[in-house]
């Protein structure tokens, strides 16, 4: 078992699937994807069904093909609330989960995986982020000989439980997770496929009359993957209109989206829709106070059980990730072409 988290992506994982990529320290990202179109998903609403389908493909020859199942149940058993904002549009309120953050589905997902893959061994995760760090105490708090490896300062919880900890080395026997897998996670099976066909769905799967926003928060420049993974989903069919994201994602995506350079190939068909202006506008429909996502934040925390000394300064966090495009970047609303591949 390799014990380094590696930048390399694991180019045969279609064929060894995600385990496999996991218990090596790889980033999972299959050689091609399903052809199905998610569209054909839209017989069910239930997130833990539709998780299932979409993950599926992925898991296809994966020891644990037949758990996946009961993965996504485990998973996914937390509230996710869709809030109205503009006509027609709908967002996922990501702040709902156990870590109140959008890392906590693919966090969870792979806590679920690791316990059964090798729950003898200790598990290290690079984070980047206080809201990485929440959804991986949250999410891996209760397991075993947890090892918490190569926190950023800025991320580093006032409080840890005893299995938690902080460490620049990582142990021999530990599973290296590398933590862009849960934003793949996260970017195909749940906020896409969950919030458009839920949304399709009312609207008699009137695909074409709906958009779905993707606030910035999900997908900022701590998560470039998630991107990848919409942009991926939308060329597969699922029914996403316009995309919001961070100008700051990357410098390749900032520099296609001001104009500086001819578009990457993974990006084709994407085009400056709406300026920092109109989006502050778009989010003031639905966006709640400062004081009540707080409260929200601590509110979830406490009912899922998991004591936290620091989750009103986890709070605070979250809330200015929120704010993020009005205070720290020039955010656009980029729409992806409806003829691009």
């Amino acid at each position: 078992m390799k014990n380094t988290v590696k930048s390399d992506v694991a180019s045969d994982n279609s064929v060894t699937g995600i385990s496999s990529a996991l218990l090596s320290g790889t980033f999972f990202r299959p050689s091609e994807f399903v052809t199905t179109t998610y569209s054909a998903l839209s017989y069910t609403d239930s997130i833990v069904e539709l998780a299932f389908e979409a993950l599926a493909p992925y898991f296809a020859g994966d020891p644990l093909f037949m758990q996946l199942p009961e993965i996504c149940y485990e998973t996914f058993d937390f509230p996710i609330a869709l809030v109205p904002t503009v006509p027609n549009c709908k967002v996922l309120e990501l702040f709902g989960g156990p870590g109140a953050s959008c890392s906590d589905f693919g966090a969870r997902f792979i806590a679920r995986m690791v316990s059964r893959l090798d729950p003898a061994s200790s598990l290290c995760a690079a984070v980047r982020t206080l809201a990485e760090a929440n959804s991986f105490v949250c999410a891996f708090g209760g397991m075993k000989q947890v090892l918490y490896l190569d926190c950023p300062s800025s991320a580093v919880p006032s409080s840890l439980p005893e299995n938690i900890v902080i460490s620049d080395k990582i142990p021999d026997d530990a599973i290296a997770v590398d933590w862009r897998n849960t934003a793949f996670i996260l970017g195909l099976s749940i906020p896409f496929v969950y919030a458009a066909l839920h949304d399709a769905i009312e609207a008699d799967r009137a695909f074409h009359s709906k958009e779905v926003f993707f606030s910035n928060f999900v997908i900022s420049q701590s998560h470039p993957e998630l991107l990848e993974a919409v942009l991926f989903a939308r060329s597969l069919g699922a029914p996403i209109g316009k995309i919001a994201v961070a100008e700051s994602v990357s410098h390749e995506i900032s520099d296609f989206l001001s104009g500086r350079c001819d578009a990457p190939e993974s990006l084709s068909g994407l085009r400056l829709l709406f300026s920092d202006k109109e989006l502050r506008e778009s989010l003031a429909a639905w966006s709640a106070s400062d004081a009540e996502i707080e409260a929200s934040f601590v509110r979830s925390l406490d009912k899922a059980g998991y004591v936290l000394p620091n989750k009103e300064s986890a709070a605070c966090e979250a809330v200015r990730f929120l704010h993020f495009p009005v205070q720290q970047s020039i955010v656009v609303m980029a729409e992806l072409d409806a003829s691009a591949d």
